[in-house]
């Protein structure tokens, strides 16, 4: 039960992140692109904690297919966002959006962070790449998940 209500408030918010750039898309200039995998807007977050995530999304299809990114980040509720930075988004539009919430017990060390690519390309491939890393105390971890578009891709990291 709990996952339909999660899947409905990503999909609603998929849906208005679609009208937006629907109406917003007129506005932007693109750019002609002869690669067929695009990574888009990949956020990096520092933590409270010290710890840095930054997640990547590599979609095999044109930039002008992918209508929306969505990340949910379910944190330790004593680990809160300190920054979050979009360094290699260049001249794209941004597409994606970061949710989180704070459900896992403090002290847990339990993060979960799952995906959803809105594409007009059903059959586009995508590839979720998370890496965690605290230099404090010397963490360094990195998982992909891979699927197809309109799909939950999940990555569950507990140090």
């Amino acid at each position: 039960m709990r996952f339909r209500h999660r899947r409905q408030a990503l999909t609603a918010l998929g849906a208005v992140l679609l009208l937006t750039g629907l109406v917003a898309g007129p506005l932007t200039t693109e750019r002609a692109s002869a690669n067929l995998s695009v990574c888009l807007d990949d956020p990096v977050l520092n933590l409270s904690n010290g710890t840095q995530l930054m997640i990547s999304t590599s979609v095999a299809t044109a930039p002008k297919n992918i209508q929306a990114i969505v990340y949910n980040l379910t944190l330790p509720s004593d680990v809160s966002i300190v920054k979050i930075r979009y360094p290699d988004s260049g001249t794209l539009k941004r597409v994606s959006t970061v949710v989180v919430s704070y459900t896992n017990p403090a002290g847990s060390n339990f993060y979960t962070t799952d995906a959803v690519v809105s594409s007009s390309n059903q059959g586009a491939s995508v590839t979720l790449t998370e890496e965690v890393q605290n230099h404090a105390s010397g963490l360094d971890w990195q998982a992909t998940a891979s699927g197809q578009v309109n799909q939950d891709l999940l990555i569950t990291f507990q140090p």
